[in-house]
């Protein structure tokens, strides 16, 4: 007898790779950042900071030097 359920997978919506990765990640992250506010793209965190008007989502690494303000 075939499956009811469909084969087509879930698709891929913004922000859903970095949900699974911070679910996955949950206890290290909340350990690691407490009280932090994080930017996370892809599986990766990238931002850090106190306050989420610090944290603009683009590493320093990618910023080339650029003074922010």
């Amino acid at each position: 007898m075939a499956s009811t359920r469909s084969s087509q997978r879930e698709p891929v919506t913004a922000g859903s790779r970095e949900f699974r990765f911070y679910v996955s990640k949950a206890p290290e992250i909340n350990r690691r950042y407490a009280g932090k506010h994080v930017v996370i793209i892809g599986d990766r965190i990238v931002a850090p900071a106190r306050a989420p008007s610090k944290s603009t989502g683009e590493p320093r690494s990618l910023t080339h030097g650029a003074d922010p303000s």
